[in-house]
């Protein structure tokens, strides 16, 4: 009996431990304060500290940038879609585009492609898509 009661602590003890240990799953939001650049992967949640914000990384709408490997004679733009707060906000960089929107009193501005980087006869998925924005007070 003495045996049966250490070995259900012991597990009990252990579960505790693991679970103590446990990693962030991949559904919690990773928290970054306003005014500092961050990036974001595709389906990837991120909470803007103190400021009541949840981006999601939901589309890439378009990648129309000129591979690295072949000579253009556009350089081509991305754009994306990120949920904020559950709204769709798109953002796109390249060519003509203007890479910032607005959101409950703050400026989201799309200021690099991190990842992939685009390569001739390749396409990419959305799951490759890597951006750095910025998310500033107005």
């Amino acid at each position: 009996m003495k045996y049966l009661i250490e070995s259900i602590l012991l597990v009990t003890m252990v579960v505790f431990v693991a679970a103590a240990c446990q990693e962030d799953g991949p559904d919690d939001p990773i928290i970054v304060s306003v005014d500092n650049q961050f990036n974001i992967a595709f389906d990837q949640e991120v909470s803007i500290k103190d400021e009541n914000l949840i981006f999601k990384f939901t589309e890439v709408k378009e990648d129309s940038r000129c591979p690295d490997d072949v000579q253009c004679t556009w350089e081509g733009r991305l754009v994306i879609t990120i949920n904020a707060n559950n709204q769709p906000l798109e953002l796109s960089i390249g060519g003509q585009s203007e890479p910032i929107g607005a959101m409950e009193g703050h400026r989201i501005t799309l200021v690099e492609v991190v990842e992939p980087t685009p390569k001739s006869g390749v396409d990419a998925k959305g799951s490759d898509y890597i951006v750095a924005i910025i998310v500033e007070k107005i």
